[in-house]
């Protein structure tokens, strides 16, 4: 989806999945936005709707009873942000791993019941219930899964705090998708 608006404001809030009622808003935007830097040589920044892993796809298919051995994995993305939600989804296309989606937290919590998870994507900052609600939701009912944090808040202290509550990485928004698959692919290996 695309939306054109003539607010610059709202324009990077949007892009940085930040609202404008959220905590720490202010030093979020003077992290993200006032400190840049210019590229090494001209024209050097890209962007690329492809990544390497997605040339897997590409590959001849696996030999008979290989793909079989395969475990499936499954993994929540908990982000009330589309455009995270859409990027985990493209990350992870061509592995096969069953994504499932939800705006908050509540939502989250209330399908564990129902469904197993193998890797868990949390934001911190959303409605109903944050990513700090979830967290300590788990630790009470002592569900150990394994999570990874995708959030715009980078201070010491929320990245301490999210750690002590068991999250296994810490990402800030923006990532590098390339980071957000590798990241995973150690998380699970460590699991499994």
């Amino acid at each position: 989806m695309i939306e054109v608006t003539d607010d610059l404001s709202k324009a990077m809030d949007d892009l940085l999945g930040l609202r404008p009622d959220d905590v720490a808003h202010d030093e979020v935007v003077r992290r993200k936005l006032l400190s840049t830097s210019e590229p090494k040589r001209e024209k050097e920044e890209t962007f690329q709707l492809r990544f390497e892993h997605e040339n897997a796809g590409n590959a001849a298919p696996a030999a008979d009873g290989e793909e079989s051995k395969r475990r499936q994995v499954t993994v929540a993305v908990v982000d009330d942000d589309p455009i995270i939600q859409s990027l985990v989804q493209t990350v992870f296309r061509a592995t096969g791993w069953e994504i499932i989606q939800y705006n908050n937290g509540k939502e989250f919590v209330g399908n564990l019941a129902s469904r197993a998870f193998d890797l868990v994507f949390l934001d911190l900052m959303m409605p109903v219930m944050d990513g700090f609600q979830v967290l300590a939701y788990l630790n009470k009912k002592q569900i150990d899964l394994p999570i990874i944090v995708l959030s715009a808040l980078s201070q010491q202290e929320t990245v301490v705090t999210a750690m002590k509550l068991g999250v296994n990485c810490f990402l800030t928004k923006p990532f590098k998708p390339d980071n957000l698959f590798r990241k995973s692919a150690e998380i699970l290996n460590a699991y499994f």
